[in-house]
């Protein structure tokens, strides 16, 4: 193998050099898989913050108050309140009081809502397998553990640096089952 085809599969590079490649390729995928997630949501006329919501409270296994809502989302609470003020005027979800704790607001999915969120879910589940395809299961387990192991050491240093961000989220929390029925059924 010549060097330039070393250089080009990335083998005859300093680690420096690898780190910053992967940095740039991380930013250009996040932007990319943002475009598409856009798409997918312009179908059902939902904003990219508001599908996340609806797909954190879809299959989310415990009550969700706003405070669960913005530590989820990554967002401060007043930001995410007033999302929920607007999606509640669009009929997608309402407030409820807890019966556990009448001072604490529960953010529920209204009949729309939940009708909204599966359809998203539905119309972007083809996109994810699309992309998906190409790589056979054991690169999908590996980059899954590899992103899950970036993640978790993100939020450590944010941790550290003192911002009140939560490790687990609600992706330690997911409903399992809704979501292997999204992947097996192609619908949730």
């Amino acid at each position: 193998m010549k060097a330039v085809d070393k250089e080009k599969a990335g083998t005859n590079i300093s680690h420096d050099e690898a780190v910053h490649r992967l940095w740039i390729q991380s930013v250009d995928l996040q932007q990319l898989l943002g475009k598409c997630i856009d798409a997918v949501c312009a179908t059902v006329g939902l904003s990219r913050p508001q599908f996340a919501m609806l797909f954190v409270l879809k299959f989310s296994v415990k009550p969700v108050r706003i405070i669960d809502l913005a530590s989820n989302l990554r967002q401060n609470p007043n930001s995410t309140s007033m999302m929920v003020d607007r999606m509640v005027k669009q009929g997608l979800v309402r407030r409820v009081r807890s019966t556990s704790d009448r001072r604490a607001v529960i953010i529920k999915l209204t009949n729309h809502g939940n009708h909204v969120a599966a359809q998203s879910i539905t119309k972007a589940w083809p996109m994810i397998k699309t992309l998906m395809s190409t790589f056979p299961d054991s690169e999908i387990s590996q980059f899954s553990m590899i992103l899950e192991k970036f993640r978790q050491r993100l939020c450590d240093g944010l941790k550290q640096a003192g911002d009140e961000i939560q490790a687990e989220g609600f992706f330690k929390e997911l409903d399992s089952h809704k979501i292997q029925k999204v992947s097996t059924q192609g619908s949730p």
